[in-house]
């Protein structure tokens, strides 16, 4: 019994020890963006953003990490998600997004598709995610930045999507934000 009881413990003390290790996952973000002719993103003006994903769920995970990626930067953001669920909503236009949101304090729509996204098998972690980004001006209609990211993590085999998820949308919106502030003028 004595025996039994103590390689229990030895063995609970060995997986504490290892477990920070097996659940440690790193995030790498690549962004490559462009100004379209050389359009000044201006310091001035809120941002409306708009997830265009699978699920509200991703949505509203997406547009969350915005939030407080351009918060830390001190940059004010209104999420659409905080107003309607748009799961079906495809590509729309500014006009028809607006007749739903009324915010005539935000200058820039920033949208964002979330394009392909590898996962390793069922109860694995995030392998890959692909986002394209739009900013675009309300004042003129014409799209001012364009960026995509991606997003890649070690394969971690003890954690699933859901868990890794905010890691790595919390890494493509910091790497965006940060894309965003070096347009700033």
């Amino acid at each position: 019994m004595k025996n039994s009881a103590l390689k229990t413990a030895v063995l609970i003390l060995l997986l504490s020890l290892v477990a920070p290790c097996v659940f440690a996952q790193s995030y790498r973000t690549f962004v490559e963006s462009s100004t379209l002719d050389n359009q000044i993103i201006s310091k001035l003006g809120n941002i409306w953003i708009v997830s265009i994903g699978e699920s509200y769920s991703w949505n509203r995970a997406i547009e969350k990490s915005l939030r407080t990626a351009f918060s830390n930067k001190e940059k004010k953001v209104v999420l659409t998600t905080d107003k309607i669920d748009i799961s079906d909503l495809q590509e729309s236009t500014i006009d028809k997004l607006g007749e739903i949101i009324r915010d005539d304090l935000s200058r820039y729509v920033l949208y964002v598709q979330m394009g392909d996204l590898y996962t390793f098998t069922y109860g694995e972690g995030i392998g890959r995610i692909e986002f394209v980004l739009r900013l675009q001006d309300r004042h003129n209609g014409q799209i001012v930045m364009m960026a995509e990211t991606s997003t890649e993590a070690d394969k971690n085999d003890m954690l699933s999507l859901n868990a890794t998820r905010e890691a790595a949308l919390k890494s493509m919106a910091e790497a965006f934000v940060a894309e965003y502030i070096s347009y700033e003028r």
